[in-house]
């Protein structure tokens, strides 16, 4: 397996390395370590980032990268120096060659620094790399978890405000319906009251359905829908006799609440 080969294969690892390919616009990524020893994970800073696991450990500093084969022991200072190959001549395609070079690093609590010695055999002389500062991962997780917290938080206080907007708006709302309902109540029972009789004449039906006794005899309102035969069989009369003792009543144009007469036979 080539250099290449096995840069490609790290950089699917982790996909943070994605920040660092952009590194030479300015990106960033992150990474993870142990105590003793730079423990698989990955640790990452601006413009820079260190894929580690147990068969190859990848850096990226700007637009170069290199490798070096761990497990890489920390001293009693937390420092490690360890061989490896840097291409320097990487971006923006890797050209090679890939060089001898020396990684120093020194872990720092939660903090990473590396720099890189090359032995550029192209145009002989040493280049040196860093050094550059890097974060671990784990950080960036509990920041992660941390607005994940806040995100749940706010949902739950949301869903509160909700209810509780609820509750306040429930009477209010029975109110209104309350009102919808009397005013449609009103507008059927009026609707009920109203009777039409004829084209254009509209009148109370309250009053169509009395029947009175006067001294004079017997009368009749007339309510809607009646004409003089039903009316006159109601009272078991001829049509002839209501109509005889109603002179100036005209069939056609009974009103709602028009008084007849009713004779005794």
């Amino acid at each position: 397996m080539n250099t290449r080969t096995v840069i490609g294969g790290a950089l699917t690892l982790v996909a943070g390395v994605v920040l660092v390919v952009a590194a030479c616009n300015g990106g960033g990524a992150t990474g993870g370590t142990t105590a003793d020893t730079l423990a698989p994970g990955t640790w990452g800073g601006e413009n820079a980032a260190a894929i580690v696991d147990d068969t190859i450990a990848h850096v990226h500093i700007g637009c170069t990268f290199g490798d070096f084969r761990p497990p890489v022991a920390l001293d009693q200072e937390a420092r490690f120096n360890v061989e490896g190959s840097y291409t320097l001549r990487a971006f923006p395609v890797a050209v090679g060659p890939s060089l001898p070079a020396v990684f120093t690093g020194v872990v720092n609590g939660n903090r990473l620094t590396i720099s890189v010695a090359v032995n550029d055999t192209v145009e002989k002389k040493l280049v040196s790399v860093g050094p550059v500062t890097q974060t671990l991962q784990r950080d960036q997780e509990a920041l992660a978890e941390h607005n994940k917290q806040l995100t749940e938080e706010n949902r739950v206080l949301r869903d509160r405000v909700e209810k509780l907007e609820a509750m306040l708006n429930a009477p209010r709302m029975a109110l209104n319906s309350g009102r919808a309902e009397s005013a449609t109540q009103v507008l059927a029972n009026r609707n009920n009251e109203l009777a039409v009789v004829g084209p254009g004449r509209v009148q109370p039906a309250e009053a169509s359905r009395s029947q009175t006794t006067t001294g004079a005899g017997r009368t009749h309102t007339v309510a809607s829908g009646e004409t003089p035969a039903a009316i006159a069989r109601r009272y078991g009369i001829k049509v002839e006799t209501l109509m005889a003792a109603n002179p100036r009543l005209e069939p056609r144009r009974m009103r709602i609440g028009q008084t007849l007469s009713i004779p005794s036979s």
